[in-house]
């Protein structure tokens, strides 16, 4: 699965989406308890996302949880900043 992601997001089509495409590859490295390709995988999609919607915020909420947990807090809170423009203040997560 972790593949056929990858090849979605190396086809110009899905440039729009590859926010969503790395969170899911994150996702996967996550349930599979590899919490390094999961940052580098969010790390990813949060650098190649081109538009600035509620996927990147979740995608950097995320990111900033795993950051959080190995505390590295520098990172924790950029991402955490970031995603303050990019969630709506109403989630439970927010």
């Amino acid at each position: 699965m972790v593949r056929k992601l990858q090849s979605m997001a190396r086809n110009p089509k899905n440039k729009d989406f590859l926010d969503q495409v790395y969170y899911a590859v994150g996702n996967i490295y996550l349930a599979q308890n590899d919490t390094m390709n999961a940052i580098y995988s969010y790390e990813k999609g949060a650098e190649e996302s081109v538009r600035n919607g509620i996927e990147k915020g979740v995608l950097l909420l995320n990111l900033g949880r795993l950051y959080w947990e190995k505390e590295n807090f520098v990172k924790a809170q950029k991402c955490y900043s970031e995603v303050l423009g990019l969630l709506d203040k109403e989630r439970d997560d927010y």
